[in-house]
Formats: structure tokens, C-alpha cells, sequence
């Protein structure tokens, strides 16, 4: 009898395992003395993302969400992060049917600047 439950929730636990979606995530963190910080990619059909970036930053920082396409990253997404402040999650504008590869850009507001310390997360969505 034990045999037959064990083998019975043993199927249950695979059958059902088949059947969960997992979720990707990628983290960055801008140090002070860089112009900009990617995540790792991902593999998702859309992607949100958030950022905080520190108080003692010198400039807002701005949100890339990107996704691939045709051998580049193309822009999705752009906010910007005030000092001492932590964005809301922001989903892509796109939403594809199949899996493509995303990253979260963070760049200090201003070109070529540093002085920023900031971090990102990109999630699947």
C-alpha cells in the first residue's frame, strides 16, 4: 500500500513539475567610477525591471530595458531614477510569443558621466 501511495504522489510531484513556469532574473550594480552596468541576459517574452539608485549618487540614472534583435540590443524601455530613490517595476512595451534575450541597461543621466551608485534587477515577465 505504501508502494502505491509513493508511486501515485511521485507522479503527481513530476506530472506537475512539467507544468511550472520558471522565472528568470539578472541583477547589476553601477559602481561609482563607471559610465554604465548591464545585467546578464535573460530569456523571456517581456521583461520588467527596477532600479534603486543610492543617495549619495551625483546624477539621476536611466532604465534600459533591451531585448535582442537581429544580432543587437534595440531599446523597449527607458526611465529615469531620481537620487536616493527606487523606481516602481516597469514592464517592456513588448511582449513577444516566443523567448529573446533581455538585459537592464543602467547609465548615468548625462553622457560619459560616473558618480552614480546604482542597482538593477531585470525579471521575466
Amino acid at each position: 500500500m505504501k508502494t502505491k501511495v509513493l508511486a501515485i504522489l511521485l507522479s503527481v510531484v513530476t506530472l506537475t513539475s512539467q507544468f511550472c513556469i520558471s522565472v528568470s532574473a539578472a541583477t547589476a550594480t553601477l559602481e561609482s567610477d563607471e559610465t554604465h552596468k548591464c545585467t546578464t541576459t535573460i530569456s523571456a517574452k517581456g521583461a520588467k525591471a527596477q532600479i534603486y539608485n543610492a543617495a549619495s549618487s551625483k546624477h539621476k540614472v536611466y532604465g534600459y530595458i533591451e531585448y535582442m534583435s537581429g544580432g543587437e540590443f534595440v531599446t523597449d524601455k527607458t526611465f529615469l531614477v531620481d537620487k536616493g530613490e527606487t523606481s516602481p517595476w516597469y514592464n517592456s512595451a513588448s511582449y513577444f510569443s516566443n523567448n529573446r534575450s533581455w538585459h537592464l541597461e543602467i547609465n548615468p543621466y548625462g553622457a560619459l558621466l560616473t558618480g552614480c551608485t546604482a542597482e538593477g534587477e531585470i525579471l521575466s515577465r
